[in-house]
């Protein structure tokens, strides 16, 4: 590795910037100073960095009513490029980009992507970064879009599937360019600067393009991304093409990553790369759509650019444009830096970069021209603006309701006569203002082309998808849903307990739900009724945000219409070519709304205890009730700390089993347990329990059976979940990871270890936690309020028992 590098923490977003802990003014007529130099003069033997990132389509230069540049476009990058050669020298200047640049408008759609790597060409692109949206026009498309552009393609962690089993990388790790006319550190030991620049991808893009795109045609994956339950494999494959570049004589490795921050799995950031890695000087990021502006850890100055430690204690620097050229970055690496200061970063904005790059200008204005009389024919108008962000300009579409996702949802929902539409909110891409709507419009809100269709979903299929598109909430998730037909409530506060694999697919829900109240038209939803739902395939037949749970499911209508087409009809046939006061309200209609779970009507349940959701949940399912007296009436008890006792367990579960008979009389005792008696409450639920072979009762010291059941005896937590797993079929666990991971795993009875081992696997059981781990507690009474979580997280699996 290089000597020590300290880093220079710089932010420029004004007029001004930074240097040396001086603030400076911008040169008239030019850039702001920024990194350049204060005087703007050249700056001999500095290496200059310019980077974008997320520029989905926005090939054009933004100016608003006041005439502020607001989007830089491409013309603008060149000029920007351009001035830096003008102050570093061409040969000190780099150009890349951290990915998604071909879709998100228009120019990408009608293109697929070429247009726009025809524009890139023109810029002078060095290298690029495949990101999640580069293969959303299919991997052939991709493959060519790639033999067309300039730039080469970096990608350390993206990977094919090999007939024999082996993985190859798609693309080479990194590149190493050779900076001749640099400076270099008084200690370099070939007296050369050389920069390697390492590419990542982020393993979401199997669920954050079309999972199609990365299959064989039988459904397996032969594309990969290092994508793994733990975040090990990608930081693996970054360390390795760090170390291999400073092996062949790096001296600075940057990073050229599309990972992001908000919103994004967690092991997969930008920040848990740079934290399990060692060897990174700067990472330049792109996915999330982020201005990085502050330094995580620690109290800087506001405007600064991020620095994090990586796994040496190190300092990295870690800059985010944001997206569609609101800025432009500048990373110069200075290696004989007086101060030693010699990684320095830059946010150019919009309003610094009014230059245009003639040649790159008459390159865009071509394809523009080209494309014209398609988008800008009006198909309608509307009112009302429709919108996907709040007043902030943050991505509102992808964790609350807005007017523009009902529309789309209603769309979906009336191209194909559905009970249900379902609309991912990453996929409505852009705002509508009041006035006439083009087709340029409304192939931005929908660019991707995706083509409807219908297929039958059960309502418990439905809920899991709510489930999983609520995951993330209220922070941002792409396959957050917008709907129609449908309502919803979140509760937020609930942690979520979705499950997934280590392609971020859809697996379980092994906890407490956090969406509630949810109701098809002013009906709750039936778990076990079929529902026709509307959506695109991307989602319902490719799994598409890893909402995998519909990939099976029997299909009515498939490749119906494409989505923005379905967009096109709705409001030129059913609204009748206006959008009007229905969709008034940005938040929409109340369709999705977050609020807390109710508690339950019993005195000894406030909402604030631990285990009020669940069991509110079980007094809805019916599964459990509160006290009555002995008239019948109920004493507004639930006893959620009293013991539960036997009796009361196999009630439950005759319940849950949709064998009892609502409002049957007790019968006869028809087991062999002479502790038990006729016309008991629960003795309809005992003999279908003995039936089915749930219990035997208890057994003497010799192994012969005792015939006494002990009905009113406290059920131990061993033996409330053996009934249970009996009652569900006594499934095979699919890991007995987290049984092994409890203090006290084979400390159980051997009657209970393929049950405990089964329901720990599943959530239904977790370890009590203790100051030195967890314990699974196998002979310790069972409490009521305990018995309604295991009740509530296993009841469909009991359901699928039984059948």
């Amino acid at each position: 590795m290089s000597k020590p590098i300290v880093r220079r923490t710089l932010f420029s977003l004004g007029a001004a910037a930074l240097i040396a802990g001086a603030v400076t003014a911008a040169p008239a007529g030019a850039y702001a100073a920024g990194v350049a130099g204060a005087d703007g003069a050249s700056k001999d033997g500095a290496v200059s960095i310019v980077f974008t990132n997320d520029v989905h389509c926005a090939i054009d230069q933004q100016v608003d009513k006041d005439g502020n540049v607001t989007g830089i476009g491409y013309a603008g990058v060149a000029a920007y490029a351009n001035a830096q050669k003008s102050l570093y020298g061409a040969g000190n200047v780099t150009l890349v980009d951290a990915g998604d640049a071909i879709q998100g408008g228009p120019v990408g759609t009608l293109t697929k992507g070429a247009a726009l790597v025809q524009i890139m060409n023109a810029v002078g692109y060095d290298y690029a970064i495949p990101g999640n949206h580069e293969f959303d026009y299919g991997m052939d498309q991709f493959n060519a879009l790639v033999k067309q552009a300039d730039a080469m393609y970096l990608s350390c962690n993206f990977t094919k599937l090999n007939a024999d089993g082996s993985k190859a990388s798609v693309f080479a790790p990194f590149a190493i360019e050779t900076y001749k006319d640099a400076d270099v550190a008084a200690d370099d030991a070939d007296g050369v600067l050389k920069v390697a620049y390492v590419g990542i991808s982020t393993p979401e893009t199997l669920t954050k393009s079309s999972p199609a795109n990365f299959q064989d045609a039988a459904g397996n994956y032969i594309y990969g991304f290092c994508q793994d339950e733990t975040g090990e494999a990608l930081y693996a494959a970054v360390q390795s093409a760090v170390d291999e570049a400073r092996a062949q004589g790096a001296d600075y490795v940057v990073a050229v990553g599309h990972l992001g921050i908000e919103g994004t799995t967690s092991r997969w950031t930008s920040e848990a790369v740079i934290k399990h890695t060692a060897g990174i000087d700067a990472l330049i990021d792109g996915h999330s759509h982020e201005a990085y502006d502050k330094t995580v850890g620690s109290e800087v100055a506001a405007g600064a650019i991020q620095t994090l430690a990586n796994s040496d204690g190190d300092k990295v620097v870690l800059v985010q444009t944001g997206t569609k050229l609101a800025n432009v970055g500048n990373l110069v690496i200075d290696a004989d830096e007086a101060d030693g200061q010699d990684v320095i970063a830059q946010l150019v904005p919009a309003s610094e970069c009014k230059d245009e790059d003639a040649a790159v200008k008459k390159v865009v204005d071509q394809v523009n021209g080209e494309l014209a009389d398609v988008l800008n024919k009006v198909v309608g108008k509307t009112d009302v603006a429709l919108t996907i962000v709040d007043a902030d300009g943050v991505r509102q579409v992808r964790h609350h309701e807005t007017n523009m996702g009902d529309l789309v949802a209603d769309a979906y929902r009336a191209a194909v006569g559905a009970d249900i539409a379902l609309a991912n909110g990453g996929g409505v891409r852009a705002s509508i203002a009041a006035g006439d709507i083009t087709n340029n419009d409304l192939l931005s809100v929908q660019p991707y082309g995706n083509e409807l269709c219908l297929i039958e979903a059960t309502g418990q299929e439905i809920l899991d998808a709510l489930e999983m598109g609520a995951s993330n909430a209220p922070e941002e998730f792409g396959g957050f849903l917008q709907v129609s037909g449908l309502s919803y409530k979140i509760d937020a506060s609930i942690p979520s307990s979705v499950k997934t694999d280590e392609n971020g697919n859809f697996v379980s829900v092994d906890g407490e739900r956090r969406v509630f109240d949810v109701k098809v038209g002013d009906q709750a939803i039936d778990a076990t009724k079929t529902y026709k739902v509307a959506s695109h395939g991307y989602m319902l037949l490719e799994g598409g945000d890893g909402l995998t749970m519909f990939k099976d499911n029997k299909v009515l209508q498939e490749n119906v219409i494409l989505d923005n087409q379905a967009l096109i009809n709705y409001i030129t046939n059913d609204l009748k070519g206006v959008v009007g006061e229905r969709y008034a309200n940005a938040t929409g209609e109340g369709r999705i709304t977050y609020a807390t779970k109710p508690g339950t009507d019993f005195k000894d349940v406030a909402a604030t205890d631990w285990f009020a959701g669940v069991v509110g949940q079980a007094v809805d399912a019916e599964l459990m009730k509160g006290y009555s007296d002995d008239s019948g009436a109920s004493t507004g008890f639930f006893g959620p700390y009293d013991n539960m006792t036997r009796a009361q367990v196999v009630t439950v579960l005759y319940r849950i089993s949709g064998d009892a008979t609502p409002g049957e009389k007790p019968g006869a005792n028809k087991t062999p347990f002479t502790d038990v008696e006729d016309g008991a409450y629960y003795i309809n639920a005992l003999n279908w329990a003995y039936e089915n072979g749930l219990t035997s009762g208890y057994t003497k010291a010799n192994g012969e059976m005792a015939n006494l059941f002990g009905p009113h005896d406290t059920v131990t937590r061993e033996q409330l979940v053996t009934l249970v797993w009996r009652a569900a079929g006594a499934p095979v666990a699919t890991s007995d990871d987290a049984y092994r991971s409890c203090k006290d795993a084979g400390k159980e009875s051997v009657f209970a270890v393929d049950a405990l081992k089964w329901a720990a696997s599943k959530g239904i059981l977790t370890g009590s936690v203790e100051a030195d781990g967890s314990y699974l507690k196998p002979t310790a009474s069972t409490l009521r309020c305990e018995g309604a979580k295991v009740f509530v997280l296993a009841k469909d699996l009991i359901k699928d028992g039984v059948k």
